[in-house]
């Protein structure tokens, strides 16, 4: 049972060093000034640009007056199935049969 627990804690670990790499990765670039979504290849759609959305507006006393209404662009939750977990339960925690 002991063994089963350090395992565990070896994969909590593990997942823990892979996360904080990716995120100290991801500071460096954001203190390099190259963590834009043009600079990482991120394609979603059209890139904000402030100066044209400032343009836009430029006058109005209101912003959201002379834009059309968004439109809901997602997924279905409901029909996806349901995920395993990478790790596997302690064997006290399984249903019983």
């Amino acid at each position: 049972m002991n063994a089963e627990q350090e395992l565990l804690n070896s994969k909590v670990q593990l997942v823990t060093a892979r996360r904080n790499a990716y995120v100290a990765g991801f500071s460096l670039l954001a203190a390099m000034g190259r963590a834009e979504a043009r600079d990482l290849g991120l394609e979603g759609g059209p890139l904000y640009d402030p100066v044209a959305e400032y343009e836009k507006v430029e006058g109005a006393w209101n912003d959201w007056s002379s834009q059309t209404d968004p439109t809901t662009v997602s997924t279905r939750t409901v029909d996806t199935s349901a995920q395993k977990a990478d790790i596997d339960p302690l064997p006290e925690y399984r249903p019983r049969r």
